[in-house]
């Protein structure tokens, strides 16, 4: 685990790339804007205090409100953790049951 924030690495962006609709010309790059979000959560840092480097707040929020909304980061995740269990050669899409149950006498 690292102490500090960096930046999505080229194979990171690679992997996080296809949830995003990065073929529509925009002003910002969908890469500054994912960077910015995750310097946001690994420092808790208040939306409008992120450092000057990032794009406009305002715009940061946009994309962030707009991606929880479709459910982006869920699908990110979900991909994420297949591509890690693939890589440790175990099965993508596990199949887990688990039965609890508790019996209580009435005596």
């Amino acid at each position: 685990m690292t102490n500090q924030f960096t930046e999505l690495a080229d194979a990171q962006w690679a992997a996080v790339c296809p949830f995003l609709p990065v073929t529509r010309k925009r002003t910002l790059d969908l890469r500054d804007v994912m960077n910015a979000l995750l310097f946001n959560l690994r420092t808790g840092c208040q939306w409008r205090n992120l450092p000057d480097k990032w794009p406009p707040w305002s715009a940061l929020y946009y994309y962030f409100y707009r991606w929880k909304q479709a459910e982006t980061f869920l699908k990110i995740s979900l991909e994420l953790t297949k591509m890690d269990r693939k890589r440790e050669g175990r099965e993508t899409d596990p199949e887990i049951l688990s039965v609890d149950s508790q019996s209580r006498s009435s005596e």
